[in-house]
């Protein structure tokens, strides 16, 4: 489904340096990434462990060691 779909873009590339292509999301998916998981994105930016640059949503060293927790985060 697409939903299983979403789920495994966040699983595996939350585990890559680039992390999510936010306009490749959109582009997929018809949906802003950030805009549909504002609570968590927001939540996880204040503690330090994901960041939004140059149109990626990577995580930071804090949040690749806490992978599992952020990905649950975003789910």
């Amino acid at each position: 489904t697409e939903n299983d779909c979403m789920e495994e873009i966040i699983m595996l590339q939350t585990r890559t340096v680039r992390g999510p292509d936010l306009a490749e999301w959109q582009s997929r998916f018809g949906t802003d990434f950030v805009a549909s998981h504002d609570r968590a994105v927001r939540k996880l930016e204040n503690y330090g462990m994901i960041e939004i640059e140059n149109g990626f949503l990577r995580l930071t060293p804090i949040g690749l060691e806490m992978q599992d927790s952020v990905v649950l985060e975003l789910m």
